[in-house]
């Protein structure tokens, strides 16, 4: 089933990443909508349990954390200033084993390749809002799709 995850970051100053809280719908399913990833505890547990133990036990690296996308995936990603420019690279570099990845990207500030020739079957890029400097030869190209927003 086609799941949409959203991939948010905090790197530390050791380069290991945290991702709490990553979240994912799988589209079509009618009983829970929403999950959080990495799961393992109940909320009274989360509430008991001690934070900095939490906060450890949730860092990975950026290669760990892509590790949850698989082929048909729609995976969102912010843009401007909440770019976790990391995690796209990270996914980049598993161009080779993902197909039909479709990557909802709001304002791209860097070019992480997936625009490029080649790279079609592994992923299809849409931008929301803005095409800046960074992918407007992308979308001059047709190599990735505009989704305007918030426009009048």
């Amino acid at each position: 089933m086609e799941q949409l995850i959203w991939l948010g970051v905090e790197e530390e100053s050791d380069g290991s990443v945290e991702y709490a809280k990553c979240r994912f719908s799988r589209l079509g399913d009618d009983k829970s909508s929403q999950h959080e990833y990495p799961a393992g505890r109940s909320p009274k547990e989360e509430v008991l349990m001690d934070w900095q133990e939490e906060y450890k036990r949730k860092l990975t690296t950026a290669e760990e954390a892509v590790k949850i996308v698989k082929s048909g995936d729609r995976v969102a990603i912010g843009g401007s200033i909440d770019e976790p420019d990391i995690l796209p690279d990270a996914l980049f570099e598993r161009r080779g084993e993902l197909r039909d990845v479709k990557i909802i990207h709001l304002c791209p500030m860097k070019d992480y390749g997936w625009g490029q020739p080649g790279y079609e079957d592994s992923f299809q890029v849409e931008v929301i809002g803005y095409i800046g400097p960074v992918s407007r030869h992308r979308a001059n190209e047709r190599r990735i799709s505009l989704i305007p927003n918030g426009w009048r």
